[in-house]
């Protein structure tokens, strides 16, 4: 299956226009879009990863990258790649801390192979990529280190290098800032129990308990009929059916306020999901992040009154 994945080139914290020239220089382009800011539009348009380049240039530009990356992962809803300078096993251990789904060594690095193995010994091989440039001097003569390594990054002078694997790989195309995946897998969301086995309401709907998928915070709560759930399943964004409109409702598609689906879960009775989401912005339409902010009783205490 084939598809694009926005590309972004991080430089002093901001999207580059790209890599120019043999020095593999990159200047922000004045204007461009901030790296946060593409993210949640990559989310909201349904794009399924994100490829960051890393392109530092020294210990102080690495630092504010680092912390945008850091902001990408802990805020988005989609895997973040990586690929860049990687000389030592801190900086993998580094990006993967960050949150990064996968990181790219390039393999004409000096410390390529030992690099490389070690790193699968301690990440495994799905947090790891190979990211070849030109196809000459392939690693081990020839031979692909896909026990390494789970995914390939190619750019267009090494593409004939995909006929050659059966690795997933993205192929780099940096006039337009995309990676297109070949024989890369998509998320497919597919529900262990159908529809037909839930019990419904009265009116053929199910509730749904929304609850933040990082600290598990309570952020709503919403029903779904099977038209909703199922396009749930299929999108990976939360549906619901509205009952005061009496129409499908994808959440965020007025606000930009998105959920997107983390994992959905079935309680004993078969009659309310537990939808655990990484929520984007405020879940209420009231702009807090919960729909339940309204004190009524506590009893730890602090808000106690005698009689």
């Amino acid at each position: 299956m084939n598809y694009e994945i926005v590309s972004i080139y991080l430089k002093d914290g901001r999207n580059a226009t790209g890599l120019s020239g043999k020095s593999g220089a990159a200047e922000c382009c004045v204007g461009s879009y901030e790296p946060y800011a593409i993210m949640m539009g990559c989310q909201n348009n349904g794009d399924r990863a994100m490829m960051v380049f890393d392109l530092a240039a020294d210990s102080k530009e690495e630092a504010v990258n680092l912390d945008k990356l850091r902001l990408l992962c802990r805020d988005g809803a989609i895997p973040v790649y990586v690929a860049g300078k990687i000389e030592n096993i801190e900086k993998i251990k580094r990006y993967l801390g960050l949150g990064c789904e996968k990181v790219f060594l390039n393999f004409r690095s000096a410390c390529g192979k030992k690099l490389l193995e070690e790193a699968a010994g301690m990440f495994g091989r799905e947090k790891l990529g190979w990211y070849m440039e030109t196809p000459e001097k392939v690693p081990e003569n020839g031979v692909i280190p896909e026990k390494e390594v789970s995914m390939l990054l190619l750019e267009p002078a090494a593409a004939c290098v995909k006929d050659r694997t059966k690795l997933p790989v993205l192929l780099h195309e940096e006039k337009r800032a995309v990676c297109t995946a070949d024989n890369v897998p998509a998320h497919i969301y597919q529900s262990a129990v159908s529809w037909g086995e839930f019990k419904k309401n009265g009116d053929g709907l199910v509730p749904v308990v929304v609850q933040d998928y990082k600290n598990n915070e309570v952020l709503m709560v919403a029903y779904m009929n099977q038209e909703a759930f199922e396009a749930t399943c299929r999108t990976g964004r939360m549906t619901y059916w509205s009952r005061s409109r009496r129409e499908l409702w994808v959440k965020g598609l007025t606000s930009g306020h998105f959920q997107f689906v983390r994992s959905l879960t079935l309680d004993c009775d078969n009659d309310t999901i537990l939808a655990r989401v990484a929520q984007i912005g405020a879940a209420c339409h009231t702009g807090h992040r919960s729909c339940f902010f309204q004190q009524l009783i506590r009893t730890d205490g602090e808000c106690r009154q005698d009689d």
